[in-house]
């Protein structure tokens, strides 16, 4: 039941943050009303995305990612509240604490996904009712890519929140986690003017949520979407990226679960 409720409530949230995606940033462009362009629309790109560094671009933004960034501290703070329970009433009893982190993780996982799932349909659904949205095949498989790179980064950044929350406490990982947020945005932002910087492309493609953006994919679908004017990510190195991401993160977070102990060290209160 508590389960069952659980998934209630995320799918709840995935809808409020549909319609907030619906009614912001989905909207017909130059006469095309394909689900392909809403898709890309719900990724943070708009037209071809000609971002610059200026604030008005960063709060812009920002502001697309803010239904995943409350999600990712909302994960991050239940699988670390798992673990201060777990540490107290079963990992003195259960010695096997691999199989109880790799359990909480999936379930991790399942609720990211079911979030970002929740989160395409019921953006994609009102727009599909009031416009003659074409279901073209691009659409299919920027929806499917967009839920699977937004579920992955979801997922990447809410078990860093719990590893930081482990050493720093959930207070300081909240904060640490904003920061870092902040930095990929701000990387983002720039990101255009990076033939003028200068900037490695190792730096762009190194930041998470460039990935994310569907107008900076270099594949056939993108291209016969949008005139790409700025194509700098290879498609299946961002699925490939972002996949190696979540098993790296997921190996640190094991190794900190399995020599930590929350009872020993109350990084919240300071106590023993």
């Amino acid at each position: 039941m508590g389960a069952a409720y659980s998934k209630l409530k995320i799918a709840l949230a995935g809808l409020a943050s549909g319609l907030y995606f619906f009614a912001a940033y989905l909207f017909p462009l130059e006469g095309k009303n394909a689900m392909s362009l809403f898709i890309m629309q719900m990724s943070g790109a708009r037209g071809s995305f000609a971002l610059h560094g200026d604030p008005e671009d960063i709060l812009r933004l920002t502001a697309v990612f803010i239904p995943d960034m409350v999600f990712i501290v909302f994960l991050g703070k239940g699988l670390y509240g798992s673990f201060c329970t777990g540490s107290v009433y079963l990992m003195s009893r259960q010695v096997n604490r691999k199989t109880w982190f790799l359990k909480e993780t999936l379930g991790m996982f399942v609720k990211a996904l079911l979030f970002e799932g929740t989160t395409a349909v019921f953006a994609v659904i009102p727009i599909a009712l009031l416009q003659r949205t074409v279901f073209d095949a691009e659409g299919l498989m920027a929806f499917l890519f967009h839920v699977y790179v937004s579920t992955a980064l979801c997922f990447f950044m809410s078990v860093l929140f719990t590893v930081l929350a482990v050493y720093l406490g959930s207070n300081m990982a909240y904060s640490v986690s904003l920061a870092l947020s902040g930095v990929f945005l701000v990387g983002l932002a720039v990101a255009k003017a990076e033939p003028l910087l200068g900037f490695p492309k190792a730096i762009l493609l190194s930041n998470p949520m460039t990935h994310r953006i569907l107008s900076w994919q270099n594949s056939s679908a993108v291209d016969r979407l949008i005139e790409n004017d700025h194509p700098i990510i290879d498609t299946a190195l961002s699925l490939t990226y972002l996949t190696v991401l979540m098993f790296v993160i997921e190996a640190v977070s094991m190794f900190v679960i399995l020599k930590k102990d929350i009872i020993m060290n109350d990084t919240e209160t300071g106590t023993i």
